[in-house]
């Protein structure tokens, strides 16, 4: 009986423990039982991930995920034996590794600062994709005054003999010094392993090139999580202005529902720019949904064929903070006739996968 009694406590205390979280999954894992018959059940884990159950004799720990204090242990002159247990559990998970990684040697080669485009960069790349060459361009370019913390949206196209890619990325710099640091998240939007989400970081360094001023660093392309997708929300948006200056292109607001609630939108485009012969539209935003239950920031890329009511868009993107962040975003939107700001506006879904 008394044996009885310890297993239902640490079956109790182990349903409801918040454990180690998965780095970029946007939600803790939990126990969701442990089980008299002996099993037990973790949910919100990172699909395609591993995971290994850990234990200890309190929740302060140590924790282990072996048997070795149980194991051969010395009997006192007495004949008693003292021992830690196990009474609580908890899982650890591994996220999988990247499907591609990708180095970079990138500086800029000029700095245009017109709407749509700040700056060109160039340089050369590695890894997964081979030996070769990169290029990209600067959306926007913003520094905190009181952080030193710099945002970046821009295009990255890495180009080498065993893949290609074009990667549409938001960059978070701390400093602009040699050495400073920066982290990236970001969507592939062409080329290789389109449509999966990636994170990276770089390193600010001293180079031979345009200026002496050069960034180093590495692209990790994630897995998608399978279908179906982890959250749905769907918007009605409609431009407010038009500052059409660098790194601003328009303002936008809206409403929002689905997972996230019944909300307010705010929205920011960064490039706009038409192809006159094939009539799409390509667009660069940020897309914020702000709801009662969920509230996240998107960095989307928006293909729109035509310009009037019924025209079509699909959208693509990357969750850059908020509720499941570092997650791919994909959807689409209808372009309609509203009672706002023109008469224009835009009404579709996303889903993060």
């Amino acid at each position: 009986m008394k044996i009885t009694n310890v297993l239902t406590f640490a079956a109790l205390a182990a349903i409801g423990l918040t454990l180690t979280p998965l780095p970029a999954v946007g939600q803790n894992p939990v126990i969701a039982s442990l089980g008299h018959n002996g099993q037990l059940v973790c949910t919100d884990l990172q699909p395609g991930s591993t995971a290994s159950v850990e234990w200890a004799s309190s929740l302060l720990g140590p924790w282990t995920n072996n048997w070795s204090g149980l194991e051969s242990v010395t009997v006192s002159s007495n004949g008693v034996v003292q021992v830690s247990v196990p009474m609580f559990y908890r899982v650890r998970g591994t996220p999988p590794p990247p499907l591609g990684r990708a180095t970079f040697t990138k500086w800029v080669t000029a700095f245009p600062n017109q709407p749509g485009l700040i700056a060109n960069m160039a340089g050369v790349v590695g890894g997964d994709v081979g030996t070769g060459t990169y290029s990209g361009e600067v959306l926007k370019m913003s520094t905190d005054a009181v952080t030193g913390v710099t945002e970046i949206v821009a295009y990255y196209h890495l180009n080498g003999p065993t893949h290609s890619f074009t990667a549409l990325v938001h960059i978070l710099q701390n400093g602009a010094a040699t050495g400073s640091k920066a982290v990236i998240d970001g969507i592939v939007t062409d080329g290789w392993l389109k449509g999966h989400s990636l994170d990276g970081e770089f390193t600010q360094i001293a180079i031979d090139h345009d200026g002496g001023t050069g960034y180093q660093g590495t692209l990790n392309i994630k897995s998608v999580t399978p279908p179906p997708p982890l959250g749905k929300a769907t918007f009605t948006k409609w431009v407010t202005a038009f500052p059409n200056q660098p790194g601003l292109i328009a303002n936008m607001a809206g409403v929002v529902g689905g997972d996230v609630g019944t909300g307010v939108y705010a929205g920011e485009v960064f490039k706009m720019s038409t192809d006159n012969v094939t009539g799409v539209t390509e667009i660069v935003a940020f897309y914020h949904f702000n709801g009662p239950s969920h509230s996240f920031t998107a960095l989307m890329r928006i293909m729109q064929t035509g310009g009037v009511t019924g025209s079509k868009a699909v959208l693509d993107g990357v969750v850059t903070d908020g509720w499941l962040k570092g997650h791919a975003v994909e959807g689409e939107f209808t372009q309609i006739a509203i009672d706002h700001d023109g008469g224009t506006g835009y009404q579709g879904t996303l889903n993060i996968k």
